[in-house]
């Protein structure tokens, strides 16, 4: 019973053996990829940088909206002043024809009041 017992620890130690030896020839044959090993160092990097650029874009945006609705309202007040200065030249238009009429009336007047006497 004891040589049954040896030789099938001895069988179980050499697979063992064989096993450990087959793990270890299977380590030195495959390679480290470089790409994954590098990946794996710079995930935290590359999701920080990720998260930058993307604000980075956000940021634009915003600013590209301000700038847009800043150029709205000056293009509103540009619009606003010039109908004011319309209404201006208007109202000197209107002031100036009334004043001439008014003149052309005196002169009429007078012209009346000359020939009168």
């Amino acid at each position: 019973m004891r040589e049954k017992t040896r030789k099938k620890s001895k069988k179980k130690s050499i697979e063992k053996n064989k096993t450990k030896a087959n793990r270890r020839k299977k380590d030195y044959r495959t390679s480290v990829d470089l790409q994954k090993v590098i990946d794996f160092k710079f995930k935290a990097l590359g999701k920080i940088y990720k998260n930058f650029t993307e604000e980075r874009k956000k940021k634009k945006v915003k600013i590209e909206k301000l700038k847009n609705n800043n150029r709205e309202k000056q293009i509103k007040e540009e619009q606003k002043k010039l109908k004011e200065e319309e209404t201006r030249v208007a109202q000197i238009n209107e002031v100036k024809e009334a004043e001439k009429i008014e003149k052309e009336n005196l002169q009429k007047i007078e012209e009346r009041l000359k020939d009168k006497y």
